[in-house]
């Protein structure tokens, strides 16, 4: 991957020490080539969903996290 980002960066962003801001996250897309959404699909978590939301989540989420999977060609 060539997102243009340190190695200290990345490492830090993946044990949860520093959050990319949006300017990183698109390198780090554009790195991977995949659309931004699929990132912000992969990281949705249940416990991002409201109490009242999360039935349909439970519901549809799997089917868009394998279309999300398909699109970056996982």
């Amino acid at each position: 991957m060539d997102s243009n980002i340190s190695q200290t960066a990345l490492s830090q962003i993946e044990n949860n020490k520093k959050r990319p801001g949006g300017n990183t996250l698109r390198k780090i897309c554009k790195g991977l080539d995949i659309p931004e959404a699929v990132l912000y699909i992969m990281a949705l978590d249940e416990s991002d969903v409201p109490e009242s939301r999360k039935e349909i989540f439970t519901l549809l989420y799997p089917s868009i996290k394998n279309l999300a999977l398909e699109i970056a060609g996982k």
